[in-house]
């Protein structure tokens, strides 16, 4: 008799455990629905930060390939300078000898 009341139970016990109350779903339910919107959220939030860092990547390329063109205007400034201070130099050169 013990065995049958026991091959009964032990079934109805486990199914019994299984359930789940509906309010304990609907709140599992509530918690996901909260979870998902959290996580659509924070996708939208990356997608604005990967956007306003490649808005950033583009206008520091701009400003590298604005310093670059800087420097090489600089550059040849300096070679200017350079060759009007030797011409310079010369034309003081030939004043002195001609004096």
């Amino acid at each position: 008799m013990r065995f049958v009341t026991l091959i009964i139970t032990i079934p109805f016990i486990l199914l019994m455990s299984a359930c789940v109350s509906s309010s304990k779903f609907e709140a599992a339910l509530a918690e996901k629905e909260a979870m998902s919107q959290s996580l659509e959220s924070a996708q939208n939030e990356i997608s604005r930060n990967k956007e306003q860092l490649k808005k950033a990547e583009q206008e520091l390329a701009a400003a590298r390939a604005k310093v670059t063109a800087t420097q090489d205007e600089l550059a040849e400034l300096e070679a200017k300078k350079q060759a009007l201070q030797k011409e310079l130099s010369d034309s003081q050169e030939k004043m002195a000898t001609l004096s």
